[in-house]
C-alpha cells in the first residue's frame, strides 16, 4: 500500500506523519478499511455525558509525485451536546 508523507503542525513541534492511500483500482477494498476513529467505549462515554457523536468518513483524491492517482480516507468527528439523558 502506498503512503503519503504529510507535515503535521507548525514550528518545533511539527512532525511528519505517514498516511496510507489506495490506488483507484483498490478503492472498493479501501473505502471501509481501517479502525473506527472513535473506539466504542469512548463513544459510549461521550453519549452518557450527553453528546451526540457523528462520524463522517470521506475519500480524498490525491496525485502523487510520480503521477499516480490515489485516494486517502479522511474522517471527521463532530460532538454535539444534546443534554444528559434523564434517569
Amino acid at each position: 500500500t502506498p503512503v503519503v508523507r504529510i507535515r503535521a503542525g507548525e514550528g518545533p513541534g511539527a512532525r511528519e506523519i505517514f498516511l496510507p492511500v489506495a490506488e483507484k483500482p483498490a478503492l472498493q477494498d479501501f473505502a471501509g478499511a481501517g479502525p473506527e476513529v472513535v473506539p466504542p467505549y469512548v463513544r459510549a462515554q461521550w453519549e452518557r455525558q450527553g453528546y451526540r457523536v457523528v462520524e463522517d468518513r470521506r475519500l480524498m483524491p490525491l496525485k502523487l509525485a510520480d503521477g499516480r492517482n490515489v485516494v486517502m480516507s479522511v474522517s471527521r468527528v463532530t460532538l454535539n451536546y444534546v443534554g444528559r439523558p434523564s434517569l
